[in-house]
């Protein structure tokens, strides 16, 4: 049950759980790191494949349950790039997109060009030259000159470069980038989040508490 004391103490407890989540993201990102790193070095690929497949769904329990969005302006790339390291090459190019979008809204250009890659590097690995080929002439920052040359010497493949510009084309976005968005939306959920966390309750019965605890608030107000 929440009391008086419980709602004087929420500002202290969201600082708390900022604190934590940066935390955690913080060590995901390291472990993506060091996973990218054994990619190239490591014999057992399939093994590395299988690794990024557990680190993933990490990073999406993380994400869904995520209080300060905010951190997904950095965290997006990571995700993208264990979707891609566990070939998922679909959800690679959504979350990369979500990416690109939240850095643009905070001007961010080399967080844009961190996700522009992904999705290059997406194209190059499902084979889908020809459409990496077209990514270097929206972005030509995107990579070194010499990989767009190189590219050009590679043969494509026209279903890949089909299936690759219908993923990119697609509107799909993860639900937590509207929160990155939408500041209002995001400080109304904020305490909706942190409420269930605190109390371990599912959303429906956080807004329950909600609801009452608003409704207490009009009984007590006396106009002057």
């Amino acid at each position: 049950m929440i009391t008086d004391e419980n709602s004087k103490s929420l500002p202290s407890i969201e600082l708390e759980i900022l604190h934590e989540e940066a935390d955690e993201a913080n060590s995901l990102v390291d472990e993506a790191s060091i996973l990218f790193k054994a990619m190239f070095e490591s014999k057992n690929l399939e093994k590395n494949k299988d690794d990024h497949v557990l680190l993933l769904k990490r990073l999406l329990d993380f994400e869904g349950n995520l209080i300060n969005v905010p951190i997904l302006n950095y965290l997006f790339a990571t995700i993208a790039r264990v979707c891609l390291n566990s070939h998922d090459y679909k959800n690679a190019i959504k979350y990369a997109q979500a990416g690109i979008e939240v850095n643009l809204k905070q001007s961010d250009a080399q967080g844009v060009r961190v996700n522009n890659v992904v999705i290059l590097d997406t194209a190059c690995m499902m084979g889908a030259h020809k459409e990496a080929i077209k990514l270097f002439d929206k972005s030509p920052n995107i990579a070194d000159e010499s990989v767009k040359n190189m590219l050009q010497n590679m043969p494509s493949d026209s279903d890949a470069d089909a299936i690759f510009q219908k993923m990119l084309k697609s509107t799909k976005r993860p639900k937590s980038l509207v929160l990155c968005l939408n500041e209002q939306l995001w400080h109304e959920e904020k305490p909706l989040k942190t409420l269930m966390r605190m109390m371990d309750i599912s959303r429906s019965e956080a807004l329950k508490y909600k609801a009452a605890a608003d409704n207490l608030a009009d009984s007590n107000y006396e106009p002057e």
